[in-house]
This record gives structure tokens, C-alpha cells and sequence, in this order.
């Protein structure tokens, strides 16, 4: 237990107090991105919807006219002297080209780094008076005359 006691006290000096550096990190995040754009052609069907017109009038002539979507007929009728028309759609269906754009962005990878950030440090140095040294010196001298006093008196 003597031996053991003397190590124990060794090895408690021997591990000594300290303060513990912080290094600030800084992450570095790098984002792959890709990304891309595709045009889309479609073609939409609108419904011409079929409707049908009629007009009286007092006008002496006849008239037909027809194009891809309509067919007009207009004639002169005799009996109740007036001009009859008729406008009808053909059941046709209209097709639209139309273009749109989309974009696509997609995140392929993401990479952190720990980048060190560098610290200025402050080194602090402690500056002792001169005044301290003399009383440090009148102090040691003051234990080593009552260490000595004391010595001779129980000595003898």
C-alpha cells in the first residue's frame, strides 16, 4: 500500500488541466444539378358544334356560299316576296397544334466538405511588477526564519 500510494500521486501530477481548443469548421455543401428542357407537341380537338340559322328578308336575289365549316343558302322566294337564308356547321372537329415547355431540374448528388476556418489567436501574457518579486523574495525569507525558529526550538 506505500508503493502504490507514492504512483497513484505521480500519476494524478502527471495528468494535468487544460483547457480544450475549439476549431470552428465550416461545412461546404456542393449540390449537383441537372437540368434539362423538352418541348412537348400535342394536338387538341376542338368541337365545332352544329347550328342552325334562318333569315327573312325583302332582298330579290339568291346566294349560296359554302366553306370547310359552314354551308349558306340564301334564295328568293317568289310567293311571299321575301329572300330566305339558311346557315348550317358541318360536323367537323378543328385540330390545334400546341408547344409547351417543360423543365425538369433534378438534384443528381450532394456533398458535404469540413472546411477549418482559421482563428487569429490572442496569446495573453501576464506581466508581473517589480513590486512582486521583492515581496515575493521578503515572503520566502519570512518562511525560512520561522521554519528555522521553529526547528531550534523543538530540537533542543
Amino acid at each position: 500500500m506505500k508503493r502504490l500510494l507514492p504512483i497513484i500521486l505521480s500519476l494524478l501530477l502527471l495528468d494535468g488541466c487544460g483547457h480544450t481548443k475549439y476549431i470552428p469548421i465550416k461545412e461546404q455543401v456542393i449540390v449537383h444539378q441537372v437540368d434539362s428542357i423538352a418541348w412537348h407537341d400535342s394536338t387538341i380537338v376542338h368541337n365545332v358544334y352544329k347550328e342552325h340559322y334562318k333569315d327573312y328578308t325583302g332582298l330579290l336575289d339568291t346566294l349560296k356560299m359554302e366553306n370547310t365549316y359552314s354551308t349558306f343558302t340564301a334564295y328568293n322566294d317568289t310567293t311571299a316576296n321575301t329572300l330566305k337564308g339558311e346557315i348550317e356547321n358541318k360536323p367537323i372537329s378543328i385540330p390545334e397544334k400546341i408547344k409547351w415547355k417543360e423543365k425538369t431540374v433534378y438534384k443528381d448528388s450532394i456533398q458535404t466538405k469540413e472546411v477549418p476556418v482559421e482563428v487569429v489567436e490572442t496569446i495573453i501574457k501576464t506581466k508581473y511588477p517589480k513590486t512582486y518579486w521583492l515581496f515575493l523574495g521578503l515572503t520566502i525569507i519570512g518562511i525560512l526564519y520561522i521554519g528555522i525558529k521553529l526547528y531550534l526550538k523543538f530540537k533542543i
